[in-house]
């Protein structure tokens, strides 16, 4: 009728009341107790969907804004899918214990450009996720996981799936690769290994070789050492061992200049062990010479 609209009830019995199953009012607004859709779709403008979906068998397709079409969303609480300079991002309101939870299975996302042709993104497009992930299990993609923020994990391994052997951590050009304890960017960790290798020793991987020979036996006299802590570290912690950057020769310094290379400081005492080792040498060679000569003058004296 003009103030109801069109309703379809139905009860158990003639003793019960009747329930709404299907009811459509003036506004043309729906509102049905279950929908079973065959072989077929259901179009909307605008709305708000409220409560639970459950996928039994099948795939859900929402249009959020007319701008992406999210596939297979198994049981996720998605608030809003929107693609913004051709990347895709999901957002979720759903709190449980002041915890964001975004739990959502994406095989296909299907979008339109402007000319409403379909555009596929698969997972080895980029896919952009706001605020705190949490994975439970294995995250598989064939593509590159970038982070803005701090990743967290016990434990990084070789991709088993592939026939790689290494582990490659890449900072940019004139970057350091830093290890420092979780919440801080200047304090740094210790790190252990069973081997520190520089990049490469084999003559054919190095090139513009000079050899070293400056004296450094007087630098190496001169150069004072110190137990020192660093600023990061708390008073009484173990002190460490070493030298000032601003006594050290150039030669040791670290490309950045704010550090000693410890490969070039091998070097450097390497050399100053070899000079040491010939003057030592000199040292027994006038030696054995004056114990010659004392020896022939006792043998004349004794005569």
């Amino acid at each position: 009728n003009a103030t109801a609209g069109i309703k379809i009830q139905n009860r158990t019995n003639t003793s019960q009341s009747w329930q709404d199953v299907f009811y459509v009012d003036t506004n043309g607004v729906l509102t049905a107790k279950g929908i079973n859709v065959v072989g077929g779709t259901i179009n909307g403008t605008t709305g708000t969907f409220n409560g639970t979906v459950e996928i039994v068998v099948g795939n859900v397709k929402t249009r959020v804004s007319e701008t992406i079409y999210n596939e297979k969303t198994d049981l996720g609480f998605v608030n809003s899918v929107t693609i913004q300079d051709g990347q895709v991002f999901l957002e979720s309101n759903y709190q449980t214990s002041s915890t964001k939870n975004l739990n959502i299975t994406v095989d296909q996302i299907i979008y339109y450009d402007s000319n409403g042709h379909q555009i596929y993104v698969t997972l080895s497009d980029r896919m952009n996720i706001q605020g705190n992930v949490d994975i439970v299990g294995d995250l598989s993609t064939t593509g590159k996981v970038i982070a803005n923020g701090f990743v967290y994990s016990d434990a990084y391994d070789a991709n088993p799936n592939s026939g790689s052997t290494h582990v490659y951590i890449r900072p940019k050009s004139g970057g350091e690769v830093r290890a420092t304890v979780t919440g801080s960017t200047s304090t740094y960790a210790p790190i252990r290994a069973k081997e520190y290798n520089p990049p490469n020793s084999l003559r054919e991987m190095k090139k513009n070789i000079e050899e070293f020979t400056d004296d450094v036996l007087d630098t190496l006299m001169n150069i004072k050492t110190y137990t020192f802590n660093y600023n990061f570290e708390e008073d009484g912690a173990k002190k460490t061992l070493g030298l000032m950057l601003d006594e050290a020769p150039e030669i040791i310094w670290n490309a950045s200049g704010d550090s000693i290379d410890m490969y070039s400081s091998i070097g450097y005492l390497f050399t100053g062990l070899k000079q040491a080792v010939s003057v030592l040498d000199n040292h027994e060679s006038l030696f054995t010479d004056f114990k010659t000569r004392i020896e022939a003058l006792e043998q004349k004296l004794g005569a």
